[in-house]
């Protein structure tokens, strides 16, 4: 089987999630062939992730960057992937958008995926299983749903719970293509608190509350800086940013921050950040705090979280206003009402040393595993090959038996 994987973007977790992927596509597949864009193997992402599998497989980077290009224009660069591959099974792990204009082209009769290749897509978000502000943003977030259901896909992977539940009440025969696959996050080393800020190189005393990741106004961390400077801190009480900060954020904190910056109660990883950095960070932390704004998708920093059994204060809204709470994760709140999010900044600190994690929350963190992401996604693959699956694997069906699903649909 020669199998191709495109990705049209370093961003994000897009080669993480390739780094666990491709191990197991090696041993599966006879010729494995990966298409980035030619501009993304200067970056901290691919040397960190995927620079180790270039004596492996044949990384082909040759797509031009999407950061400013139209979606019309990959139908076509997925086609070329393919033939310059000679693939005869494809795999699409960044599928928004594409989904949607492939499915409007096989409705029109447009060329998609050459016949005779199996495709397999990942959606990570679905905005059409969120409200809308409106009747003709309904009518569109609808049309956006049946696109990306009308593709020639042979699976479909969704992210979401949220989307997946929403497709799924759609009905018809495209519902029997659908997956809902893990957002991975690595095993957490067991470390105590201290350990982990001693490998940071952080102050040792204190409760923290920590924020990880690409911090930009889209995660609220502007929020969170403000809501810290109100809250009642008591002792040793910090915060911890902890990944690259945007240019805006990094104005706030040197505009308005200095005092708390100077006595060592913010603090500023301004960097980018490995994967073991990563999980120290979390690792660090008593409340790990998600005040995203009107988030729509997974948030794998909540994961992560639970993961490390770090209490979680996230938005109301969407995937965490729904996963936090079902899963007993720790609390969500009104995070764009800087006078609530502060005060349950100090009950999150309060409350954290007493939170219990129940079979709901280990379920919930076994099915995000690298393994079970694995797992899911070369389930079909193994069939086609006559391989076994992997008997461990956890299922949703398996999550939810603790659940009731009625609590993960708006």
């Amino acid at each position: 089987m020669r199998l191709l994987v495109i990705e049209h973007s370093h961003a994000g977790h897009r080669f993480p999630y390739l780094r666990m992927l491709l191990p197991a596509l090696c041993e599966l597949g006879d010729q494995v062939t990966l298409a980035i864009p030619k501009d993304s193997v200067d970056t901290d992402e691919y040397r960190s992730q995927l620079a180790q599998f270039e004596d492996r497989l044949l990384i082909d980077p040759w797509l031009p960057s999407h950061a400013h290009r139209p979606m019309w224009y990959k139908p076509a660069e997925v086609r070329e992937a393919i033939s310059r591959a000679r693939a005869n099974y494809i795999y699409v792990p960044h599928a928004d958008g594409y989904a949607q204009v492939i499915g409007l082209r096989r409705s029109l009769g447009l060329p998609t995926i050459p016949r005779g290749i199996e495709a397999e897509g990942l959606v990570m978000r679905g905005a059409f299983a969120y409200p809308q502000p409106g009747l003709r943003a309904s009518a569109q977030a609808a049309l956006s749903m049946r696109l990306s259901m009308h593709g020639p896909w042979d699976r479909l992977h969704l992210l979401d719970p949220l989307v997946y539940n929403a497709m799924k009440a759609r009905g018809g025969v495209a519902t029997d293509h659908l997956s809902l696959l893990p957002d991975p996050v690595p095993a957490m080393q067991a470390m105590t608190r201290s350990e982990a800020r001693q490998r940071l190189g952080l102050p040792e005393a204190g409760r923290y509350i920590v924020s990880a990741g690409a911090l930009d106004g889209r995660k609220g961390i502007d929020l969170l800086i403000r809501a810290f400077k109100q809250a009642k801190r008591v002792g040793d009480d910090r915060l911890l940013l902890a990944g690259r900060l945007a240019s805006d954020m990094r104005s706030l904190v040197d505009r308005e921050c200095k005092e708390l910056v100077a006595s060592d109660r913010m603090i500023a990883l301004d960097r980018f950040l490995t994967d073991e950095e990563f999980n120290l960070a979390i690792t660090a932390a008593d409340v790990v705090c998600t005040p995203y704004r009107r988030h729509i998708g997974s948030a794998s920093i909540a994961i992560r979280a639970a993961a490390a059994e770090r209490f979680v204060l996230a938005s109301n809204y969407g995937w965490l206003g729904h996963i936090v709470p079902t899963f007993g994760l720790g609390r969500v709140c009104d995070v764009e009402s800087i006078d609530v999010l502060s005060n349950e900044l100090t009950s999150a600190l309060d409350d954290a040393p007493r939170h219990t994690w129940g079979e709901s929350a280990h379920r919930f963190v076994a099915f995000h595993s690298e393994a079970n992401f694995v797992a899911a996604w070369t389930a079909r693959l193994r069939e086609r090959l006559g391989r076994p699956c992997d008997e461990q694997r956890m299922t949703w069906d398996k999550v939810m038996e603790l659940v009731n699903e009625e609590e993960l649909v708006f």
